[in-house]
C-alpha cells in the first residue's frame, strides 16, 4: 500500500449493518417495478425535506404505520438492504401511499443532506445490536451519532429507539441521558415488527426509549 492510495482505503468506513436478505428474481422485478415511484436520490433529499426518518426499518412495518398515521408528513425510509426495501415498495404500492420515500444508503452518508432542524421525529427500531465487546464500536446508537441526529431535529422532535437486546438497551440509556438538548419523554405506541415478533419469541424483553430534544 503506497501513500498516494485514498484515504477512505486506509480507514474504510465503520458500518453499523450486517449484509442479510436475499434477492429472488421476483424480488428484483418488484423492486425495478417500483424503485422509480417510491426511491429518492440522496442528493434530492433536501429538495423534497423530509419531516420523519426511519432508520435501518427492516420490512417497513413501521413506515407504513407512521405514514400513515401522519399523512401530512413526509417519510424518508433509510436502509441497505433490497430485500426490505422491496417489501416496503410492495406494502406501500398495495396501500396507495404517497408519502414515503426511501433512499438506499447508510444513514451515515444521509445525514449530511438533512437539513439540521428540520426533522420531527427519527426512528432507530432494532438496529443490528453487534453483542460482542470487539464489535461494540459497530452499533449505531452511540454518542457521535446521536449528536448529529440531535441536531437534526427541531425544538420538541422526538428521537425514538427499540431494541430486545439487554446491552444495547443500557448503552441507548447511557447515551441518551449524556446527549446535550434531550429528555427522556414517554415513547409513543408503535406497530410491532417482524424482528420484535423474533424477540419476544425467543423470550426477550423489548425496550422503547424516547427522547425530546430540548
Amino acid at each position: 500500500m503506497t501513500s498516494s492510495e485514498p484515504v477512505s482505503h486506509l480507514h474504510p468506513p465503520v458500518r453499523s449493518f450486517r449484509r442479510r436478505g436475499r434477492m429472488t428474481p421476483g424480488r428484483k422485478l418488484r423492486y425495478a417495478e417500483f424503485a422509480p415511484r417510491f426511491s429518492i436520490a440522496l442528493e434530492d433529499i433536501p429538495r423534497w425535506a423530509p419531516t420523519i426518518v426511519d432508520i435501518g426499518f427492516g420490512g417497513g412495518e413501521s413506515v407504513v404505520a407512521t405514514a400513515t398515521d401522519s399523512p401530512g408528513e413526509r417519510v424518508l425510509g433509510v436502509e441497505v438492504h433490497e430485500a426490505g426495501i422491496t417489501h416496503l415498495f410492495t406494502e406501500l404500492a398495495a396501500a396507495d401511499i404517497s408519502n414515503v420515500r426511501v433512499v438506499r444508503h447508510d444513514i451515515l452518508e444521509v445525514l449530511p443532506v438533512i437539513a439540521p432542524g428540520s426533522l420531527q421525529q427519527i426512528c432507530v427500531f432494532f438496529p443490528d445490536p453487534w453483542p460482542k465487546i470487539a464489535h461494540a464500536r459497530r452499533r449505531l446508537v452511540r454518542g457521535d451519532v446521536v449528536a448529529q441526529l440531535v441536531d437534526r431535529l427541531v425544538v420538541g422532535g422526538v428521537l425514538r429507539l427499540a431494541t430486545d437486546a439487554a446491552h444495547y438497551a443500557e448503552q441507548m440509556v447511557s447515551v441518551g441521558e449524556a446527549a446535550a438538548n434531550l429528555r427522556p419523554v414517554t415513547s409513543p405506541v408503535r406497530v410491532q415488527t417482524k424482528y420484535e415478533r423474533l424477540g419476544r419469541e425467543a423470550g426477550r424483553s423489548i425496550v422503547d426509549l424516547a427522547y425530546e430534544r430540548t
